[in-house]
């Protein structure tokens, strides 16, 4: 699998969707736009020159291709494993996932999310000293990459009520988008579940669980509000109603 654009993160993150390149471009996310534009359907904008295809030349209101700028990208690969079982209401699920990516060292440049423009400029990464691995750094931060555990027990009652708990344990990649203070360094995910069934069928259910987000492991974990957005322990509550035909 091919990521065929290196981008900057914001609240909408990843390829624009179908038919988002037709809309306004100040009606878009900033990711979106970039999207838009390194896919060729969509104009590029300012009075840059860039290189394409060797010859520098004026990018300005043309419909290039990020594959023309940026020369090899990042092969992204994802497997997984997963078991299930059950015997008399019990039911017992186990998941592994791991994500990864190899870089090539000959890539040159990237789009910036806030304008869709191109520079060769790559933020200083772990090291700090502009090298190639600064730049290896950077692609693999705008990607998911690491490995995560899920594991889940639950029980079926014969007046089709269940409860389940279930843990999750994210591994994130020194290198990774996973791995930042915000949200996704936190490991340990522990929910409790229960769930009322209508009939055997299950044709309508409702569910009702209560998740708690681990927060002391964070990287940012400073108790400081003007840096930190997500710094402490969290509870998710979810209600889910299912009516299937």
């Amino acid at each position: 699998m091919k990521i065929y654009e290196i981008y900057n993160t914001d609240e909408n993150i990843g390829p624009a969707p179908k038919g988002a390149c037709s809309k306004p471009m100040s009606s878009l996310p900033a990711s979106w736009v970039s999207s838009c534009k390194s896919q060729g359907k969509m104009k590029r904008t300012g009075n840059r020159s860039e290189k394409v295809g060797g010859k520098t030349m004026k990018v300005s209101g043309k419909r290039i291709s990020g594959k023309a700028y940026g020369g090899p990208l990042p092969d992204y690969s994802k497997y997984g494993l997963d078991f299930l079982f059950k015997y008399r209401g019990f039911s017992a699920l186990g998941e592994y996932v791991k994500s990864a990516a190899t870089v090539p060292t000959d890539i040159t440049q990237r789009i910036r999310s806030s304008n869709g423009s191109i520079t060769s400029d790559f933020t200083p990464g772990v090291d700090g000293d502009g090298d190639i691995n600064d730049m290896i750094n950077y692609v693999k931060g705008r990607m998911m990459l690491g490995e995560a555990f899920n594991f889940q027990l639950g029980y079926l009652f014969k007046n089709n009520f269940s409860i389940d708990g279930r843990y999750t344990y994210l591994i994130a990649d020194e290198n990774s988008f996973l791995n930042n203070a915000t949200f996704y360094n936190r490991p340990n995910y522990y929910t409790l579940g229960v769930t009322k069934l209508s009939r055997r069928n299950y044709g309508f259910k409702v569910q009702a669980s209560v998740t708690y987000v681990d927060g002391s492991l964070g990287i940012n974990h400073d108790n400081d509000l003007s840096t930190d957005v997500v710094y402490d322990d969290e509870l998710l509550f979810r209600l889910i109603t299912t009516i299937s035909f």
